[in-house]
Parts: structure tokens; C-alpha cells; sequence
């Protein structure tokens, strides 16, 4: 299937509509003093560990996350609760899953986590089915309302782009460098995020384990259900810097 991508006109015009509501590029101009700025709105997160200005998608820059004890924490308050949302990121794995024994997941990139410290979305690896990407959604009671897994496994070293887009119907659908992976109904109401977690999960007690191995580049988040031309917009032109689209 050939989609057209000849209408768009600027990146702006194209990947910031209206919905937009936060944007990290993970680009050294973006950090100051340990911290990620929020490009799009003002939820700027703390670097614990990441490093920094290491090769990104398309030219750019990313992070890069040692699955030790490197984390990026996002203090916000985004009400979700029924909403239609989409959340559109780069990754690129070029290793095995870490084994971290008989646990769900054993890597984490990203993880949504409510005030009382339950987590509304977990994007996660797991050593049984080493490079497939799975996705959870879980309701404001703590109970699953979906959860998949990919056919394809990423942990081939080069960059991947994900969406996840999500209509107030409860339809959620996972993108993978354009195309569906899978899709789920996911009804119910997620609530209030007030941390956006990259690169772990945190328990209980606080602590921060499950940490992702690998690099994570241009993080986006949307109040609409992207299209699905929306999101093969996104990744034609994250991975073709020299059409001459701007970055900002």
C-alpha cells in the first residue's frame, strides 16, 4: 500500500495538531541541569542517570538507558479517564531482555503511574518472549482492561517507531514504524496520571527496578486518537530528516 505523504507542508502542521500536549526530544539542547525540557507544554522531567547527546533517529539526539538503575521521571496531571489519548515514541534495542526471573515484565520504557502509585499503562519486554513489545492498559481500580504483545521482535539495533492511539470508545491500536501491530478494546477509565515514568517501574515502596536497556528518542503525547496517516506521518518523517522537515 503506497500512502501519500506530499500534502504535508511543514512538521509542525503535521504532528503538533491542537491535542498536542507535551513533547521531550531528548536532544542536548533541550536538557539544562539534569533536566528534560517539555517543548510543548510544561511538564519537564528529571534525568536520573540517562545519558545524554548519544546518536538519535533521523539525526537527532537520544538517550541511552543501561537497564541498571537509569530512570527519567515526568511529575504532570493529565486526566485520561475515558479520553481519547495517543503516545508516540522512537526506541531502539540492540540487545536480549534482561531475565529478571518469573515476573511479567522484565524491562520497562515506559510506564504511567496514578497518585496512589498504581500504573495505568505499562510498554514492556519480557525475557520469554525476548524483542516483542507488549502493551497494558489498566483501569483507575488496578484491574486490566488489555493487554498484547507484537509478532516482531525489536532488539535488532535499529530505531523503531511506536504509537499507541487510543479512541474514547476504548479501541486501542499499537503502531509499529507505521503499521498496526495489534489492537485491543481497552473501555474504561485509566484516571489521572501523575507520573510519566521512562525507563522503569516503581513498586511499593518507591523504588525504581524493571529498567529498560537501550535508547528512546522524541516522546510525544496527544489528547486524540492519532489517524493512522497521522502516525505513518510521524514515522516517515522522524526517519527522513533530509526531507527538510524542522524538528520543532
Amino acid at each position: 500500500m503506497t500512502r501519500d505523504i506530499s500534502q504535508a507542508t511543514t512538521y509542525k502542521d503535521k504532528v503538533r495538531p491542537s491535542s498536542a500536549v507535551s513533547r521531550w526530544s531528548m536532544d542536548s539542547s533541550d536538557v539544562d541541569s539534569g533536566v528534560i525540557k517539555d517543548s510543548w507544554g510544561g511538564n519537564d522531567g528529571t534525568i536520573n542517570g540517562a545519558s545524554t547527546g548519544v546518536s538519535g533517529v533521523g539525526g537527532s539526539e537520544a538517550f541511552s538507558f543501561d537497564g541498571g538503575n537509569d530512570f527519567v521521571d515526568v511529575p504532570t496531571s493529565l486526566d485520561l479517564g475515558s479520553d481519547s489519548f495517543s503516545i508516540s515514541m522512537w526506541i531502539n534495542k540492540s540487545t536480549d531482555v534482561i531475565d529478571r526471573g518469573s515476573v511479567a515484565w522484565d524491562e520497562v520504557p515506559l510506564w504511567l503511574q496514578r497518585s496512589n502509585g498504581s500504573a495505568s499503562l505499562i510498554l514492556y519486554f519480557n525475557e520469554v518472549s525476548n524483542g516483542k513489545i507488549g502493551l497494558q492498559l489498566r483501569d483507575s481500580n488496578n484491574n486490566s482492561i488489555g493487554n498484547d504483545k507484537s509478532n516482531t521482535s525489536l532488539n535488532d539495533g535499529n530505531w523503531h517507531h511506536l504509537t499507541i492511539s487510543r479512541k474514547s470508545s476504548g479501541l486501542l491500536k499499537f503502531y509499529i514504524d507505521g503499521s498496526i501491530s495489534f489492537s485491543y478494546d481497552s473501555s474504561g477509565d485509566v484516571g489521572t496520571i501523575n507520573n510519566i515514568i521512562l525507563s522503569s517501574i516503581v513498586n511499593g515502596a518507591g523504588d525504581h527496578n524493571r529498567n529498560y536497556r537501550g535508547k528512546i528518542d522524541e516522546l510525544r503525547l496527544y489528547t486524540e486518537a492519532l489517524s493512522q496517516q497521522q502516525v505513518w506521518k510521524l514515522y516517515n518523517i522522524g526517519r527522513n530528516a533530509n526531507w527538510g522537515y524542522s524538528r520543532s
